[in-house]
């Protein structure tokens, strides 16, 4: 909002040399008053409403506080109204933006883009904000964004792209409802980014903070193979086996399905005939750390089972630096 709009601020000349200056600038009249968050918020969907495109404009414009005030503010009639409008807007957007993965038409492939950028970020702000209730409509329009993560191509969807994916975090972190359905995509793309070679280890953290969301996933059907192949990937990666927080996230592993375990086994007995002693020392520590966290668990036989089998192998070993 525009201050000089509101009449806050005097736009008549300085006084001139020598004339007296006031002793402090004049207060608001009485009867002027900043507009009320439920005021803001009504006229925030009325906009919206009135045209889905001008919520580019809004989001640029208004402060990420004042945007927090204004959704707690709405009812979550007012919610529905507006994800009413929003959610389809947003799926046609998406049509757009797939449709011209290659576009012809430039401005409109890159409109669409800005325009589910802020959709994204009203999204997100929406869910870190206290209280604000997340309608069915917001959880279709979100559920639409996360199914299309992998299809974004090009370094003009790239900043949508990483925002879709940091909404699903955000999301499963705020343990909001409906997040088991954000995490499929939104895991295999930042085990992608902390598998490449030029992640760092912010990116193995990244990956660390949804172990949690793996639980969510059912390793038994064949949907979850390429996720499976990402995290048998992790397991052989080096910035892994030495970051704390990959160490972690790789112990997590053992504990998520019985026949995940035994190709987890496997693709480590495969390793250590060739990695380093250092890493075959990780692998030794992981295994410890996983039978220790499955003791009385469905899974403890099976881990310990894994262990049976190398420490068999171990009496067996041709040298003694296999062995150890």
């Amino acid at each position: 909002l525009e201050l000089s709009a509101l009449g806050l601020l005097d736009n008549t000349a300085m006084p001139s040399k020598g004339a007296a200056a006031p002793s402090k600038a004049a207060a608001p009249g009485p009867g002027i008053a900043l507009p009320t968050p439920s005021k803001r918020s009504a006229s925030f969907i009325s906009r919206v409403c009135a045209d889905a495109s001008s919520l580019v404009e809004l989001m640029a414009r208004t402060p990420a506080d004042d945007l927090t005030e204004q959704l707690q503010a709405m009812r979550t009639r007012e919610m529905q109204q507006l994800w009413g409008v929003l959610a389809p807007h947003a799926e046609a957007l998406i049509d757009v933006v797939l449709d011209e993965a290659e576009p012809t038409d430039t401005g409109g492939y890159t409109r669409a883009v800005g325009e589910l950028e802020a959709v994204v970020g009203l999204i997100r702000c929406t869910v870190c904000a206290d209280g604000v209730t997340l309608v069915p409509q917001l959880l279709h329009a979100a559920g639409c964004l996360h199914d299309i993560i992998f299809e974004l191509d090009g370094d003009e969807a790239a900043p949508l792209q990483d925002a879709i994916v940091r909404l699903c975090e955000e999301w499963w972190q705020a343990d909001r409802p409906g997040r088991e359905a954000l995490v499929p995509q939104a895991v295999a793309y930042v085990l992608v980014r902390a598998l490449g070679a030029d992640a760092t280890n912010a990116d193995v953290r990244r990956v660390a903070a949804l172990r949690g969301a793996l639980a969510a996933i059912d390793f038994e059907l064949g949907a979850s193979s390429s996720l499976k192949k990402l995290l048998l990937h992790a397991l052989i990666c080096p910035r892994f086996l030495r970051h704390a927080e990959g160490k972690r996230f790789l112990v997590g592993l053992f504990a998520l399905s019985d026949r995940l375990v035994l190709e987890l086994h496997a693709a480590i007995k495969n390793q250590l005939p060739v990695c380093r002693p250092s890493l075959r020392s990780s692998y030794a520590a992981l295994y410890a750390r996983a039978w220790r966290a499955a003791s009385g668990s469905p899974s403890a036989g099976v881990i310990e089972g894994c262990v049976q089998e190398l420490m068999l192998a171990a009496m067996h070993a041709r040298t003694s630096a296999m062995a150890s």
